[in-house]
């Protein structure tokens, strides 16, 4: 079917997939005035575009997915009830969209394999005068991992995120940038921080601590990606042994980690590079990071035009 302007349905009425709209004039009437009720209707039909930052609550003890999130008396259960109504009904236009979470302990956290609309932010909060009270705690899987390229910038603020079996604290598995500050890691099943997309970059914004050994390491870095966490201090409680060294990073990927203060200690190897990653920490030395044991660079040999075998050191840190 096709529409003159004069016949064009009403706001709310629904049309068929196979409508088809002709831009026709009549006496009276305009193309400009068709493209208008047109997107009028378009509007009716999709996204509410925000003109003001938004925040969500969600309460796991007393919420609801059922609810609209928008006060704390009627807060979601989950932080994924919380992004899919981001995800799946609003244009974000450039705002802000907080995701406010209730002291309580959270057995579930939040995987993004949708990006949401129209740029802005997404910032997840907790409390953040004792950010121990919100507790994100994943048995077998992933506190917060993004598997598709971010809009604009995730923020993780104000809680503890801690993984058991298996699963990371917080996982870039794809290009943009997740920035966190103010957080207490707990024991992670396997990497605390760990980025392995092209283009996926974590940023620390602010201090934090570390309150738990991560099976594998504290940070994981590959397939040239990108950490900055410079300037900033790490408070390290209970003595946590790294699986694997409390920073590793290969595949051309690189870290700037110069200016921090450490507090606390820790067992296991400092860190490993290799396959031409590089590690910035302004020439501190070799037992900058925390740990016991020495880092390691991963080394390449080949045999040159004398026969020789040459091995070559495959990272920096510098």
């Amino acid at each position: 079917m096709s529409y003159r302007i004069s016949d064009f349905p009403d706001v709310g009425a629904d049309l068929a997939d196979s409508d088809l709209f002709e831009l026709e004039t009549v006496a009276g009437n305009s193309r400009k005035s068709a493209i208008s009720r047109l997107w009028t209707y378009i509007q009716s039909k999709g996204r509410e575009r925000l003109t003001a930052n938004r925040t969500y609550y969600v309460n796991a003890s007393t919420g609801s997915d059922a609810n609209d999130g928008l006060t704390s008396g009627a807060a979601f259960q989950t932080i994924g009830k919380a992004y899919s109504v981001i995800v799946s009904s609003l244009d974000v236009a450039g705002c802000t969209v907080t995701i406010q979470l209730a002291d309580g302990v959270y057995t579930s956290g939040l995987t993004i394999n949708s990006p949401w609309t129209g740029g802005g932010a997404v910032t997840v909060q907790g409390n953040a005068s004792t950010p121990s009270n919100v507790h994100v705690s994943i048995t077998g899987t992933f506190g917060f991992i993004f598997n598709c390229p971010l809009p604009g910038i995730l923020t993780i603020k104000d809680m503890k995120i801690s993984t058991t079996t298996a699963g990371d604290c917080i996982r870039a598995n794809g290009p943009g940038q997740i920035q966190f500050t103010n957080l207490e890691f707990g024991s992670a099943g396997w990497w605390h921080l760990y980025a392995n997309a092209p283009g996926a970059k974590i940023n620390a914004i602010g201090n934090y601590a570390i309150s738990g050994a991560p099976g594998f390491s504290h940070i994981g870095l590959v397939s040239n990606t990108h950490m900055l966490c410079a300037g900033r201090t790490i408070t390290i409680t209970g003595t946590p042994a790294w699986g694997i060294a409390f920073l590793e990073a290969s595949g051309a990927s690189s870290a700037q980690m110069h200016a921090m203060t450490f507090t606390g200690s820790a067992t296991g190897r400092r860190f490993i590079v290799k396959e031409n990653a590089a590690i910035y920490i302004a020439g501190a030395g070799a037992s900058y990071f925390p740990g016991n044991l020495a880092g390691l660079f991963g080394t390449k040999t080949f045999t040159d035009s004398n026969s020789d075998t040459v091995a070559v050191e495959q990272g920096v840190v510098a």
